[in-house]
């Protein structure tokens, strides 16, 4: 199937593969129709899907810096990853200043997937799905777990959760209210969301990673001490990354803080010092 994207891209593709349980749990046609359609300069285009059993795959323009989880890990495998990119020795630490430039695209493309009618909930948004150029942009990529938000009878309200029978996302991840309730919602990208910008503050994995900054997440201005060494992080610029999680994560459901609050604090956060 070829999406027609109306953003431009490159000639470079990159394709990801998906098992025969991906294509069984997906609409793809009109998935297809659904994401082809968007458009955001901070969202990875889909350009096309092959829907044979044994070759199924999602084609995407390659970004050619890695995903921002590898750049952040530096991993024997994901270095791996990265010389296959073209990156023959270990790339230096990302700034502070490159890991807000690249969370804050990140978040604002994904509040425009919010903002679509009908409403598109990404469902697997992390680091590893956030995408570099080599000018250091960001890219939210993998839109292969995205839905977009049931219709309702009238099929004239507006809805802004999508129920389901499996769970999905990555470990540590996922918001608990997806276990609980069995809803994915504009609440729950924010909250993966959340944790991709601790990651990225702490260079740590998602795993456990809340109960690890525990007293850091109680005492936001405290938040230096958990911020990774490498990367110049100021102590203003920890604290509000820090204040941005607990929004975005660690709040009463009503009270969590909406998508386009946390994209603009990103971008002012990386104003205010580091390199």
């Amino acid at each position: 199937v070829k999406a027609e994207p109306a953003c431009d891209v490159g000639s470079r593709v990159g394709l990801d593969a998906k098992s025969a349980e991906w294509l069984a749990d997906h609409n793809v046609q009109s998935e297809v129709r659904t994401l082809s359609a968007a458009c955001h300069r901070s969202l990875l285009p889909l350009l096309g899907v092959c829907l044979a059993p044994a070759r199924a795959c999602l084609v995407y323009p390659l970004c050619r810096g890695g995903s921002l989880e590898d750049r952040l890990y530096r991993a024997p495998a994901a270095l791996q990853r990265l010389r296959m990119l073209g990156f023959e020795t270990p790339l230096p630490p990302l700034s502070a200043a490159a890991r807000l430039r690249v969370l804050r695209d990140a978040a604002s493309a994904l509040h425009y997937l919010h903002t679509l009618s009908p409403m598109i909930l990404h469902r697997d948004v992390s680091a590893g799905n956030i995408l570099l150029d080599e000018r250091g942009n960001g890219y939210l990529a993998d839109v292969g777990l995205a839905r977009a938000a049931e219709a309702t009878a009238g099929g004239n309200q507006r809805v802004s959760h999508l129920s389901t029978q499996r769970l999905f996302g990555k470990l540590g991840y996922m918001d608990p209210i997806i276990s609980q309730s069995g809803q994915a919602s504009q609440l729950t990208d924010g909250y993966a969301l959340g944790i991709t910008l601790l990651v990225s503050l702490t260079g740590r994995g998602a795993v456990g990673l809340l109960d690890e900054c525990d007293d850091a997440l109680e005492e936001p201005d405290t938040a230096e001490s958990i911020a990774a060494a490498d990367a110049g992080w100021s102590a203003a610029q920890a604290e509000e990354l820090v204040r941005l999680v607990v929004g975005l994560a660690l709040v009463k459901k009503k009270k969590r803080m909406p998508l386009a609050e946390a994209a603009a604090a990103a971008g002012g956060a990386r104003r205010t010092g580091g390199r």
